[in-house]
């Protein structure tokens, strides 16, 4: 259906009074409309409507009910794909982000096929503050710390760090490693602010706490050609 809407010379419109009170925009062409309501969308294709209603604001509560939709099915490029009276159209993968001091930010995402004819969204985490998170290695012995968990640059270490949402402060800031080589490559946040950092260590002295292992025992030859151990690391919310 969509599809169908797509190529005709569809013209938006404030509502006037000609349709539901409800309706606050329209749109209409020889045979289609769309109705934009302020918590639902219905597309009508000659007899065929489909009905969609955004059901909350957090992520995880935003639902899509496709009412009278035959069938849901999601394609490989992330498109939701909906067949409804013999005809189908395609929902676009959208386009998910986060709007922090006026600048959007992608956040990963897409559609998930819920119960019956509900659509739900898989977001990754991301900090709703919009605080920024960075990881990677340094030597420097002046590197800027801040309530760090680790003060003392002991050989290659890795850093955490953690900045307000304009990238002006430090919230925190943390060598984490040993005597050997140890590299932040990877990191990622919950909505609660938690990071999760990975990498690769080579120190036999690396700092632990609460750790699943102890020992060096998963070696794996890393992007430099050295044979190290994987990192995961967690840091809780400050």
């Amino acid at each position: 259906m969509l599809e169908t809407l797509a190529r005709l010379p569809l013209v938006f419109e404030a509502h006037h009074g000609r349709a539901d009170e409800d309706v606050r925009f329209l749109a209409r062409a020889a045979g289609h409309s769309a109705l934009f309501f302020r918590d639902a969308v219905i597309l009508r294709s000659g007899a065929a409507e489909v009905r969609m209603k955004l059901a909350g604001a957090d992520p995880g509560a935003i639902r899509l009910a496709f009412e009278g939709a035959d069938r849901l099915r999601l394609t490989p490029e992330g498109d939701l794909s909906v067949e409804a009276g013999g005809i189908g159209f395609l929902q676009r993968e959208p386009r998910i982000y986060q709007e922090v001091a006026g600048k959007r930010r992608p956040v990963e995402g897409g559609y998930a096929l819920g119960s019956g004819n509900e659509v739900t969204f898989e977001i990754a985490g991301y900090d709703t503050a919009g605080n920024v998170y960075i990881t990677g290695n340094t030597f420097s012995r002046d590197f800027p710390l801040m309530r760090a968990a680790q003060s003392t640059l002991r050989s290659r270490d890795e850093f955490v760090a953690k900045l307000n949402p304009t990238g002006s402060a430090l919230i925190y800031s943390t060598y984490l490693g040993g005597s050997g080589w140890d590299h932040g490559n990877a990191i990622a946040v919950d909505a609660e602010g938690n990071a999760y950092v990975a990498g690769d260590v080579d120190s036999n002295n690396f700092p632990v706490r609460n750790a699943l292992t102890l020992t060096m025992d998963v070696t794996l030859t890393n992007d430099r050609g050295h044979e190290s151990n994987p990192l995961i690391a967690v840091f809780q919310t400050q």
